[in-house]
């Protein structure tokens, strides 16, 4: 058996998936619709990180009712061996969105604002090579990888927010609910994509992180942090622009940074901490791809993972590549993923939850019943 899955601590599990989902959350948003009608985006960000921990608790507490260790085998428990293969492609498939859309967002920030003459292809082509090489050292390269470049990311973001601070002004948040709050909250529940799948690709590699203590931990706590910066990072933004201007920009983050008051010592910072940013991007799709490949393999029963390794490797650059082509069909199912992928992902995993709870009390009921003598065994004692 290789699924080059290993074993890492709880350090370096949270390293991985804290880049993932701040990486995402700050990243790949779509600032058209995200600031189409106010700027509440900070607010929401922490609503959908809400909500993103509350599913991620009912599936993590469901798994320890049912005693399973893994995402695959508590969907085997609750939906029965077909239907949970079916979910588990599923899941698969929204984690390689997430990489898509981190690949193809960053390969359109370096392409726009720092090498203008190279095409799309070529730096795409780098991306996948890093993706690649990374994500064949498997789970346990990745994580510690990751722990490595964590303080490169919040260096980089705590920087670049303290030094965008001078154009810091607080009546830019106005509207400071969007255009309701029922708006608002139709945002944050779109938003819940950019969290969710980062937590539950601990769930499918628990045996990587000693098991199921660890992963349930270390998802809610990433959660926890990842909608924390991601609402500061909004927040931050918000008070510099406009929300008007917002909805026009590709990379609002990246866009603060080039705002900078950084001639003498710092010239060209914005580059410098793009550079960061997207070291952290290719760690967060190697992790994508390896939880989506484990999954993928899992349903197989598949021993061996470096041949999906490859395969989602490629079909990851392949789909950011064709999504900067302007292909109709993909664009549309990229925007519908966008805006209801969170359901795509999130009801399955409930209603899982639901049913597994039901069936592991209701079997942990006959099981006290039968231990319990009746009143006639009682009598004739």
């Amino acid at each position: 058996m290789n699924l080059k899955q290993g074993r890492i601590g709880y350090q370096e599990a949270l390293s991985v998936v804290t880049i993932a989902s701040v990486v995402s959350a700050v990243f790949t948003t779509d600032s058209e619709k995200l600031y189409a009608k106010g700027n509440s985006a900070w607010l929401s960000m922490l609503i959908s990180a809400f909500i993103a921990l509350i599913v991620f608790e009912l599936v993590v507490y469901a798994m320890r009712v049912s005693k399973t260790q893994s995402l695959y085998a508590f969907l085997c428990y609750g939906l029965g061996k077909q239907l949970a293969a079916a979910v588990a492609l599923l899941v698969s498939g929204m984690l390689l969105c997430c990489a898509v859309s981190l690949l193809a967002r960053f390969t359109l920030m370096v392409g726009r604002f720092v090498f203008p003459q190279a095409g799309e292809k070529t730096i795409l082509l780098y991306f996948m090579l890093a993706v690649l090489v990374l994500v064949y050292l498997g789970w346990e390269g990745v994580a510690r990888t990751a722990r490595l470049f964590l303080w490169l990311l919040v260096a980089a973001l705590v920087g670049a927010l303290a030094l965008a601070s001078y154009g810091y002004e607080l009546h830019r948040l106005a509207p400071f609910l969007g255009d309701g709050f029922s708006s608002m909250l139709q945002n944050a529940a779109s938003e819940v994509l950019l969290f969710l799948p980062a937590m539950v690709g601990m769930l499918i590699v628990t045996r990587g992180v000693h098991g199921m203590k660890t992963a349930g931990r270390t998802g809610y706590m990433a959660g926890l942090i990842g909608g924390i910066i991601a609402a500061l990072c909004q927040f931050c933004v918000g008070m510099t622009y406009s929300y008007q201007d917002l909805a026009q920009m590709h990379s609002p983050m990246f866009r603060l940074t080039m705002g900078f008051k950084s001639a003498g010592y710092f010239p060209r910072l914005d580059t410098l901490l793009l550079f960061g940013w997207v070291m952290s991007a290719v760690l967060a799709a190697c992790y994508y791809v390896y939880t989506a490949s484990l999954m993928y393999a899992n349903v197989f029963a598949q021993e061996d993972i470096r041949p999906n390794l490859a395969a989602f490797t490629a079909l990851a650059g392949g789909l950011a590549l064709l999504s900067h082509s302007g292909v109709a069909w993909l664009k549309a199912a990229l925007d519908f993923i966008g805006r209801q992928g969170y359901a795509l992902l999130a009801a399955p995993l409930v209603l899982c939850a639901a049913l597994t709870i039901f069936r592991a009390k209701t079997a942990d009921k006959n099981d006290k019943n039968k231990s319990e003598p009746s009143k006639e065994e009682e009598k004739e004692a």
